[in-house]
């Protein structure tokens, strides 16, 4: 007897619907069929499209490993410090972290998982529900496409400055975008690097007004960082995920001792990987890349003197590969300069390798000369010549530069010239930066001059005031950039100025004439600093300006407003200052115990970025 062999069902990717006399057309469970099969076969497509990834990734030595937190950072018995990379210098990497650890540790493969005492971190994972809900910038939808990375000097003012076209968010969509990732990513780390794409980084050859010194890393144009390209590297994802954890800990409401443990615990993992890359390859664009991010990272935390150590690094070896030395160079001079300002040392990088020259000298001076007699009310000047003051003539020189910085910053935002503006963001980026290198080294100089045990008296006190005169300088352009939101915080440098006051007061009154009008300039300078960063909450308000600058103006007979402004004037002065002289004018009887103005009227006044 012959068996019947019944046909297997059809598995093939064809859907067949068959049609009769009595069913010409189709139904609706025809159509639901229809779109069922069609969900299908895409999902099934991309399941294959991941696995022809996930396999062709599989011969990278560090495809598909967990990322695994520093072994010292938390221990059953509390934390252990974790050691400097260099050995030495690096603060921030010894604090200890107070993280409280049950006992349910839990080990899956090759990680350990902790179970955190929410009573005391605040919950972690509250941590990220708060972050995450920020409002989100502009820049977190989407990478740019960036061209700069291989500029060099002679041919950056050539640069197209044509705006980039925003790539497809790799945020969105169905497939995963970080599959090209070096190490396996969870679900925390994907929010993690979505908040890292706020961290400010050190911009070079900027595009925009806005981040003329610093950025935020997804703004690839002027960041100069490829976020897709940077996850294939385990060491950058280190440093990415470090620099996403500091993000957290400032967006949150409570002190998360966890992310801070985690930041140190990836930034630790990434000069390890870094000193790897060093002895295996030499120098890259990767290395560099990495110590950008490693230089950024403890700038942020306040460690400059690890940030010193970094930037170092990565000049000595910019300098022994002269292809990088051009692009290394515009990437570092802004770090530089503000890292200086931060030690109150010379920069590494002379400002003469990039200082543009005065605007004089650009071709769009012009433009900005037709624009201030148009807007004459917000100008500096700077008039004191180097026969009426106790100040050299260098100082001076550097006092106008910083004048003309202002001014500029003032009037730039009105050219309606694309390429123009460009042009001037450009110089502004270069200028300003060397400006302020060329102060701190003047700074160091007549503070070196200054304690020369040959120097009398007089001398010794003409360098001293030659020496605040330089951070008087850098205070009166920082408070004119107050503005962005990415500015220097030069609150803690500024609290060098008062003691030095202080010492030269004890000798003032024996000083000859020439040195009142300095030191009356230098202490306006002061008593503002210190109201502004008072009323910021950035330092505590000191009563010792105000009074002191009261009685100068009393023993130079000063009693007429104008006639201040006009001493004041012949140094650095514009009229936003206008408001705050007037109170110091009006209440110098009494010293006062807190900040003349409140910071809401400073914002005003100053034109201050309120996010």
């Amino acid at each position: 007897m012959e068996k019947k062999h019944e046909s297997k069902p059809y598995q093939g990717p064809f859907l067949f619907i068959n049609s009769t006399a009595e069913k010409p057309t189709t139904s609706k469970n025809d159509s639901f069929t229809i779109s069922s099969h069609v969900s299908k076969t895409h999902r099934n497509w991309l399941k294959a499209q991941r696995l022809k990834r996930l396999q062709a990734s599989v011969g990278k030595a560090v495809a598909h490993r967990s990322i695994l937190a520093a072994d010292p950072i938390i221990s059953e018995g509390g934390p252990l410090p974790l050691g400097s990379p260099y050995g030495v210098g690096s603060s921030s990497m010894t604090e200890p972290i107070q993280v409280r650890v049950n006992n349910d540790e839990v080990l899956a493969g090759s990680q350990t998982r902790y179970v955190l005492d929410s009573s005391k971190t605040g919950g972690f994972d509250c941590l990220l529900g708060i972050a995450t809900s920020q409002r989100v910038f502009p820049f977190e939808a989407s990478q740019e496409r960036g061209d700069h990375q291989g500029l060099h000097e002679k041919s950056w003012i050539k640069h197209d400055r044509q705006a980039m076209r925003p790539l497809l968010a790799i945020w969105k969509g169905s497939a995963d975008p970080f599959s090209a990732a070096a190490v396996h990513l969870t679900p925390r780390d994907h929010e993690i690097i979505c908040l890292a794409q706020r961290f400010l980084v050190f911009a070079a050859w900027p595009e925009k007004a806005s981040a003329v010194f610093r950025t935020p890393i997804a703004d690839t144009t002027n960041s100069h960082i490829q976020l897709q390209q940077t996850i294939t590297d385990e060491a950058e994802i280190h440093a990415i995920l470090a620099s996403g954890y500091h993000v957290a800990v400032d967006l949150s409401t409570e002190d998360s001792q966890v992310a801070v443990a985690r930041r140190l615990a990836h930034k630790s993992r990434a000069v390890m990987l870094l000193r790897q890359k060093l002895s295996r390859s030499g120098s890259s664009k990767s290395v560099a890349t990495l110590i950008r991010l490693l230089i950024s990272l403890d700038f942020q935390a306040g460690d400059f003197t690890a940030s010193l150590v970094h930037l170092r690094g990565l000049w000595s070896i910019s300098l022994s590969v002269p292809g990088m030395l051009a692009d290394t160079q515009e990437l570092l001079i802004v770090s530089d300069v503000w890292i200086a300002l931060s030690l109150l040392k010379r920069p590494e990088i002379s400002p003469a390798r990039y200082d543009p020259g005065p605007r004089l000298a650009q071709s769009f001076d012009v433009e900005l000369r037709d624009l201030e007699n148009h807007f004459p009310h917000s100008l500096s000047r700077c008039t004191t010549s180097s026969g009426t003051t106790v100040l050299d003539l260098s100082v001076l020189s550097l006092l106008n530069a910083a004048s003309e910085i202002v001014n500029t910053k003032a009037v730039m935002a009105k050219l309606e010239d694309p390429g123009l503006q460009q042009d001037v963001v450009w110089w502004m980026h270069r200028r300003a930066t060397a400006v302020s290198g060329r102060l701190m080294t003047g700074y160091v100089e007549a503070m070196e001059a200054a304690i020369s045990p040959a120097s009398d008296q007089v001398t010794t006190t003409r360098n001293m005031m030659n020496r605040i005169a330089c951070l008087c300088a850098i205070l009166f352009m920082n408070l004119r950039f107050v503005d962005s939101p990415s500015n220097y915080n030069f609150s803690t440098t500024f609290q060098a100025i008062e003691p030095a006051l202080r010492s030269v007061a004890r000798y003032m009154d024996d000083m000859p004439k020439e040195f009142d009008k300095a030191y009356l300039w230098t202490l306006f300078m002061c008593a503002m600093g210190n109201d502004v960063y008072a009323a910021r909450g950035d330092i505590l308000y000191s009563p010792w300006p105000v009074p002191e600058f009261f009685r100068v103006c009393k023993r130079m007979d000063l009693t007429e407003r104008d006639a201040v402004i006009n001493i004041l004037s012949q140094f650095q002065y514009y009229p936003q200052m206008d408001e705050f002289l007037s109170e110091v004018l009006h209440g110098a009887q009494s010293i006062p115990v807190t900040n003349m103005i409140p910071w809401t009227r400073w914002c005003f006044a100053l034109d201050h970025y309120i996010g």
